[in-house]
């Protein structure tokens, strides 16, 4: 479809303008501005593809209005050309940094005009085609990011033994991250999972709805754990086997008859486990990471008792920087959450609180970050 979009000449010289009109053999409309004001106005009410500034009789103000054009949004893809003498006081570093795309020395040579014109019309029509492409992109992933908060736990299954609180940030519109959490058949025994998918965006939200389709139908199935990993590994294998993708993951079944948690880990950060009597374990990987190799079926089985407190978490946490690229790390992390475990409370609140504390600033979060805590309360 052909661009609308008018141009706009900006010149108080009517020796200018009758030459740019004159030379210009565009079909397309041309607006003409004999001030700066105008010619805001213009520009913020047509959004033109193209604007000839004429800065030879303006002195510095001609730098304002560049800069008063580049702050606008609607104006980031329009094309700016800048037309001056010799004697103009406007320099061309000082106008390429104000946002000048390109410069026409005055007086006007007809075929070096038509030509740059033409050049900065192309531009401005590959400049407007991305940013449609961007916005349809944008609103896609927006789709995306929207179904994948659809897919992630509604409601916390009751056990009134049990506290289960999460935290879920993305940190792009999709996610690599995701957490899940069900009864299992029988009395009070409950199935979690956190998982990560490597990289950002559509690719790896992707990647994280097909381990939830799998990990869903291992609970309509009632399939052990290691049954369960072995048939995630397997499917991802067959999609990502000879990509560089994979994901780590970590899934545990708390048996509160019986005590006990049984859980596998699949490269993932290891889960922290806090007993009762203050000392914590770090539940660390009992296969490797998915989607690379065969995985091994291998559990492991640790008391759960009244008073233990578990908390999985995805690496987007320790990953977490200041605005100057200081980072917390694996071993901090880990200090810090497990002397905010020790507090209790409400944990996830608390440990993003500590984070911040421990950097003096509010950190960044350049990757996602979700967490799953859950405590056993104390008998009564």
């Amino acid at each position: 479809m052909q661009d609308e979009s008018p141009l706009l000449i900006i010149t108080d010289s009517a020796l200018v303008r009758d030459a740019l009109v004159t030379h210009i053999s565009e079909t397309r409309r041309l607006l003409i501005a004999d001030s700066h004001d105008v010619g805001m106005e213009l520009a913020l009410s047509f959004r033109p593809a193209l604007i000839l500034l004429d800065a030879s009789s303006t002195d510095g103000e001609a730098l304002a209005l560049l800069r008063a054009f580049r702050s606008e949004p609607h104006l980031d893809d329009t094309f700016i050309l800048v037309l001056s003498d010799e004697a103009a006081v406007l320099e061309r570093l000082e106008a390429s940094r104000a946002g000048a795309d390109d410069f026409l020395r005055l007086p006007v040579d007809q075929a070096e005009l038509t030509a740059r014109v033409a050049v900065a019309l192309r531009q401005a029509r590959l400049s407007r085609r991305l940013r449609a492409y961007t916005r349809r992109i944008e609103e896609e992933m927006r789709l995306v990011a929207d179904l994948q908060m659809r897919l992630l736990p509604a409601y916390t299954p009751y056990l009134a033994s049990l506290r289960i609180d999460s935290f879920y940030q993305p940190s792009t519109e999709a996610s690599g991250d995701y957490f899940d959490h069900f009864l299992l058949p029988g009395e009070d025994r409950l199935r979690v999972v956190i998982a990560d998918a490597s990289g950002h965006g559509a690719r790896s939200a992707v990647l994280m709805t097909m381990v939830r389709t799998l990990f869903h139908a291992s609970h309509a199935a009632n399939t052990p754990l290691t049954d369960m990993l072995l048939e995630i590994n397997t499917n991802l294998l067959d999609v990502v086997g000879n990509e560089p993708d994979f994901v780590t993951l970590f899934a545990a079944d708390l048996d509160l008859r019986g005590n006990t948690l049984r859980y596998v880990n699949a490269g993932h950060c290891p889960a922290l486990l806090r007993h009762p009597d203050g000392t914590t374990m770090r539940l660390s990987g009992t296969t490797p990471l998915l989607g690379f190799f065969g995985v091994r079926e291998t559990e492991r089985l640790v008391p759960f008792t009244p008073g233990t407190r578990l908390l999985l978490y995805t690496d987007g946490f320790h990953d977490c920087a200041t605005a100057n690229g200081r980072r917390l790390g694996i071993d901090r992390f880990l200090s810090l959450a497990e002397a905010t475990m020790r507090r209790g409370g409400d944990v996830l609140s608390s440990l993003r609180e500590d984070i911040s504390t421990t950097f003096g600033e509010p950190p960044t979060w350049p990757d996602d970050v979700t967490a799953l805590y859950i405590e056993r309360k104390e008998e009564a």
